[in-house]
């Protein structure tokens, strides 16, 4: 079950060799104008000092022609420090072609390493209609080392005991009691078919493997007491079956229309019973998933009503690492988290049964250029609630666990969402920074 991080200034330094490489490969070709606004301003890129020039080079957004065809990339350098992850840093890019909207074809990179091992890189290609067929395909790849990963135990009452993970009181045993590391890459590769106007049918399969590990001796760890099937870890392979409806003018920060989906994941798996994969047992297991989201705009859509409400059940035997998330389009880890229920710990609550609503007001308050790219300052208030059961028969709408708060979110270039949300909960206030958006 031990997993060592090999390198990961290696890593790192392989991220930011990628990076310069791109953009010195793109800086050949024409650069976009800069976006007409009120209060917008040309940049000489030739004056100011070092730091301003470097700035410029890095952020500015680019035009380039690959292919024959005109396309459109914008690099987001990312740098930060916190106290569990240390110093982290990489960059996000993504690159479209032009084409009929929102775009031909995307491709985004996210390449993410921290000092001390955790990594989280991420790389999305979507061809929506290939060659005006009807046909479409995409590809999502993960590679991740979460040194935050969360086991609080299943179920809608799971207990989260501060005096277990506070100095100074006589029960403590460890800051990281509730916190375990875990290595989980995927792939998952799809095709679509439009059926009829904003109607599509996707069918798949993917592949994931998961590598638990412990920070500490098992008396110091929750999970390693508990211990879970599938505590050891395990691979798993799953077919994909989606049927959605889209009107939304795109998915980045969309300013009206409706997005739902049906989902249905049949998955096999084979889960480690011992360490090093003594022995393994085959098991199955099927997820059914619905979410909706419906944005409405007012005054001009520089004000936005946004709602999203997901349910998925899972049947058959799945190891606890496959319970803290729903399935769909874009992935969600619940229930509890930046994306879920603010105000609570990443999958803090966790069970064959979910359900989340998130219910969020945008409100877009300034518009600035910046070295060529269009920035956009929203201010955001949210009411999010959710709840977990452990079988469909034990469905009831007692205990439902709520979240409130605020953020304020940075819209760069209609592509990329770095926001920052403050949520609210009877376990106190929680703080995230995440790159991209809610829904």
């Amino acid at each position: 079950m031990l997993i060592t991080c090999r390198r990961p200034s290696k890593c790192a330094f392989l991220a930011i060799c990628t990076f310069f490489i791109v953009n010195l490969a793109v800086a050949q070709d024409k650069q976009l104008p800069v976006v007409a606004t009120p209060d917008s301003t040309e940049i000489d890129q030739n004056s100011g000092g070092l730091v301003e020039r470097t700035a410029a080079a890095l952020l500015k957004q680019r035009e380039t022609t690959l292919f024959g065809r005109r396309h459109m990339m914008a690099v987001l350098p990312i740098a930060y420090y916190d106290l569990r992850n240390g110093v982290s840093f990489g960059f996000r890019s993504v690159l479209h072609a032009a084409g009929k909207a929102p775009y031909l074809y995307r491709a985004s990179l996210q390449l993410l390493a921290s000092h001390k091992g955790s990594h989280k890189h991420k790389l999305d290609l979507d061809f929506p209609n290939f060659n005006h067929s009807g046909f479409g395909f995409g590809l999502q790849a993960w590679w991740e080392r979460d040194l935050e990963a969360r086991y609080y135990g299943a179920g809608n009452n799971s207990i989260r005991d501060k005096t277990l993970i506070s100095k100074g009181t006589a029960d403590f045993v460890d800051e990281d009691y509730y916190i375990y590391n875990l290595k989980h890459p995927r792939l998952t590769v799809y095709g679509t078919r439009s059926i009829w106007a904003n109607l599509a049918f996707s069918f798949g399969f993917g592949f994931d493997h998961a590598e638990p590990q412990l920070k500490k001796d098992a008396a110091h760890s929750f999970i390693a007491r508990e211990q879970p099937f599938g505590f050891w870890g395990g691979s798993g392979r799953k077919l994909l079956f989606r049927l959605t409806w889209d009107t939304r003018p795109d998915d980045t920060f969309p300013t009206r229309g409706l997005f739902s989906e049906l989902t249905f994941e049949p998955n096999f798996a084979s889960v480690d019973l011992v360490s090093a994969s003594q022995a393994r047992k085959k098991v199955a297991f099927q997820r059914y998933a619905f979410s909706g989201a419906l944005f409405v705009p007012f005054y001009s859509k520089r004000v936005i009503l946004a709602n999203r409400i997901a349910f998925e059940a899972v049947s058959g035997e799945p190891p606890y690492y496959a319970l803290g998330e729903i399935a769909g389009q874009h992935l969600t880890k619940a229930v509890g988290g930046s994306s879920s229920l603010r105000g609570f710990k990443s999958q803090r609550f966790q069970d064959k049964v979910k359900y989340i609503s998130l219910t969020e007001l945008r409100c877009n308050i300034h518009r600035f250029v910046l070295f060529s790219n269009v920035l956009d300052l929203v201010a955001v208030g949210f009411l999010d609630s959710g709840r977990v059961w452990s079988d469909v028969s034990s469905l009831s709408v007692d205990d439902i666990h709520t979240g409130f708060g605020g953020g304020l979110w940075v819209n760069l270039n209609e592509g990329l969402i770095v926001r920052f949300d403050m949520g609210k909960s009877r376990e106190g206030w929680v703080p995230f920074l995440q790159l991209g958006g809610t829904f």
